[in-house]
């Protein structure tokens, strides 16, 4: 599955949050800082013959820290590692990878920044 692909391959990426990636949900008390990502849309695409192996799927990736500029600094990295990216992501082979958007976020309970990335993945 691609969403277990996109762990494996963010996972072995040189960001400040490691390993520390979350599909989904982010555990109560994870270490900062950490990359929460899931799918946001996957509009089929067709052809004449019919519904195409092409796949575009929206992710939102939060990169979560405990500064304004930590957090800024992993979504960076994120975008780094993913914007433009071609090449095999598990055992799909992505034809780019295209950053979309960008929010920045602040829990003020508990102090946590985070800076949500979207990014249009297209492989097949």
């Amino acid at each position: 599955m691609f969403v277990e692909d996109l762990f494996s391959f963010l996972s072995d990426q040189a960001t400040d949050a490691a390993s520390r990636i979350y599909p989904n949900e982010l555990p109560q008390n994870a270490t900062m800082p950490a990359v929460k990502y899931f799918q946001v849309s996957d509009p089929p695409e067709h052809t004449h013959d019919g519904r195409s192996e092409l796949r575009h799927p929206r992710w939102q990736l939060d990169c979560f820290a405990e500064t304004y500029l930590a957090a800024h600094a992993l979504a960076e990295q994120v975008v780094t590692a993913l914007d433009g990216y071609r090449g095999q992501i598990g055992q799909s082979t992505c034809g780019a990878g295209f950053a979309e958007d960008e929010r920045d976020n602040h829990d003020p309970e508990t102090g946590r920044h985070w800076v949500s990335v979207d990014i249009e993945i297209w492989y097949s």
